[in-house]
């Protein structure tokens, strides 16, 4: 994954030299790698981030109030919980300002192509409709 970031940076930098109406065209960079045991959540996990999930187990009490037909109450009122996510460590489009310059990241390994939005980019090329492409 240190692989993935220092070539996102390193190539965003690129984008530093651009002027005028250059500035708004969109900027993948794309990366050909053949590291052995790359997985699409490792290149995801490298320019958004990582995330944990905590899983809430509700009181005995409660989830036996639950299978007596109250669990949309319960839940409704918080008494049973929904699992709670968060970011745990910043990907490189988060922690590194110059990625501000990427609109998104291609990463092709073997015959799999990924393919990442970067929701961070600067206004000029940030354009929700890239999820699409997903």
């Amino acid at each position: 994954m240190s692989r993935i970031r220092y070539l996102v940076t390193s190539k965003a930098a690129k984008r530093q030299s651009w002027t005028d109406d250059h500035l708004k065209k969109w900027y993948f960079i794309a990366i050909d790698t053949e590291q052995a045991y790359l997985k699409e959540d490792d290149v995801i996990r490298a320019v958004l981030g990582h995330t944990i999930t905590e899983h809430i187990i509700p009181l005995r009490e409660v989830e036996e109030a639950a299978e007596k037909c109250w669990r949309p109450f319960l839940e409704r009122t918080n008494l049973i919980s929904k699992d709670r996510t968060y970011l745990a460590t910043k990907g490189v489009f988060l922690s590194d300002v110059i990625c501000t310059n990427v609109s998104g990241l291609i990463v092709r390994k073997d015959q799999h192509v990924w393919f990442v939005p970067n929701p961070f980019a600067a206004d000029e090329i940030n354009d929700p409709k890239l999820m699409t492409y997903l």
